[in-house]
């Protein structure tokens, strides 16, 4: 079925000829199914939080996946829109002349071919020669460093060896009681590991920061914020949880799963892995991994494991 094709019924038609002129031919019709699924974004550069000098060059891309097309990519740099149609979907970026410190908003949606988008924003930061840096806004600092999860598909014996991972859930709701940095919420008790993930605050429709969680109270009622969250989260503002990564890479039959968001700054995700969180889910519905006989772990030959610590002689 062509990436273009309308939802509605097609039509089928087979003509066969013999080599003596006879003619047969037959007919029928299958359901085209409307494709609600919104393109994946896999990895974008450069990397958040980039410092450019004046007319210094950078390049500005992006790598996606859809389970149908990537139809295009449009790139807006400071107002400034430019539509890819096919790949690679990357620009390279000139920084403009300023005489303070300044942010060029980053706009990057890939569309697909029913008009489904995902959208990726960032900035830039250009700074002339002895200009001071402003600070960095919350919601654009890092969250862990790069995280490579290892399933050790078809070995057994791979150390650290990590198949199924669930993260721990945040969750969103409503803030019912603020104590400096200290955040409640009816009716959540939040596991210890949750620390090192953000909550992103809303106040009605909006947005008021994201903020990192530095720990969690032993009884589980409470989230200890970042120290910029004093005085800026308050009751009846309205949170959600998401996990940010550096990088996140997940190979050799490694999966993730998370009922929260999940963000990363580059993501790698090989054909025998899968990630499936409130945001993403690779791959796609009804692109499931294909099944093989011999597919699950298997004894290591001497040698051949990935890890083996002594080389064939």
């Amino acid at each position: 079925v062509p990436a273009s094709a309308l939802p509605g019924r097609a039509t089928i038609r087979v003509r066969a000829r013999d080599a003596s002129g006879h003619v047969a031919s037959k007919s029928t019709s299958l359901e085209i199914v409307p494709d609600v699924q919104t393109p994946t974004i896999v990895s974008v550069s450069p990397a958040a939080g980039l410092t450019l000098a004046p007319n210094e060059g950078t390049v500005i891309g992006v790598e996606a996946w859809d389970d149908v097309d990537v139809a295009s990519v449009a790139i807006t740099v400071d107002g400034q829109r430019t539509i890819l149609n096919e790949p690679p979907y990357r620009l390279a970026f000139w920084a403009p002349p300023v005489s303070a410190a300044a942010r060029l908003p980053v706009e990057i949606e890939v569309a697909d071919p029913s008009g489904n988008v995902a959208r990726y924003t960032t900035a830039l930061l250009v700074v002339p020669a002895g200009a001071t840096t402003p600070p960095k806004p919350a919601a654009e600092r890092a969250g862990e460093e790069g995280i490579v999860l290892d399933g050790g598909w078809p070995y057994r014996d791979v150390p650290d060896r990590v198949s199924e991972t669930v993260l721990s859930a945040i969750g969103a709701g409503t803030v019912t009681a603020i104590d400096g940095t200290a955040m409640r919420a009816e009716g959540f008790s939040w596991e210890k590991g949750v620390a090192g993930a953000f909550v992103e605050i809303r106040r009605g429709e909006a947005a008021v920061d994201r903020y990192r969680i530095e720990a969690v109270e032993d009884d589980g009622h409470a989230l200890k914020l970042e120290s910029d969250a004093a005085g800026r989260v308050g009751f009846g503002d309205s949170f959600e949880g998401v996990w940010v990564f550096q990088s996140l890479s997940l190979v050799r039959g490694a999966h993730l799963t998370s009922a929260d968001r999940v963000e990363a700054k580059t993501l790698t995700i090989d054909s025998s892995a899968s990630l499936s969180s409130k945001n993403l889910r690779v791959p796609g519905p009804g692109n499931g991994l294909p099944e093989c006989p011999r597919r699950g772990p298997i004894e290591a030959l001497p040698g051949l494991s990935p890890r083996s610590e002594e080389a064939p002689r």
